[in-house]
Formats: C-alpha cells, structure tokens, sequence
C-alpha cells in the first residue's frame, strides 16, 4: 500500500501488559525512533492509510477484509 524502500520490524511490551509487534515503512534505521513519531496524527490521515492498507489487502485475494461501518 506504501511501497517503503524497507519494512522495520520492532517487537515492543514496554508500555502495557503484552507484547506489540510493530510493522513500519523505513527509508533508514532513523525511522525506527518513537522520538520522530507524530503523537498527534490526524484522524483523517490515520483512516485513509487504514483504508489503503485494507484495499492492498483485498488486492492481495484477501476478500474477507471490510471497512468498519
């Protein structure tokens, strides 16, 4: 859906009781740093890549994946 030069992958429990495993587009290791994450995304941004990872995914013959209502 984004088509990033790579994919980190970060396995995280810090903050809560269970494990987190994180999927992130990255053009360098930088990327990888929760200190450059937006912790004020917009909505709107956040449900147009949902959507966009949704349809990616439907793409992919996942035809079971459906937009919340």
């Amino acid at each position: 859906a984004f088509k990033p030069r790579r994919i980190g992958v970060m396995i995280v429990g810090d903050e809560v009781p269970h494990c987190h495993m994180h999927l992130i587009p990255i053009d360098s290791e930088a990327d990888l740093s929760f200190a450059r994450a937006d912790h004020d995304p917009d909505p709107a941004a956040l449900d147009e890549a949902a959507e966009r990872l949704r349809g990616a995914l439907r793409g992919a013959g996942h035809g079971d994946v459906v937009s919340p209502a």
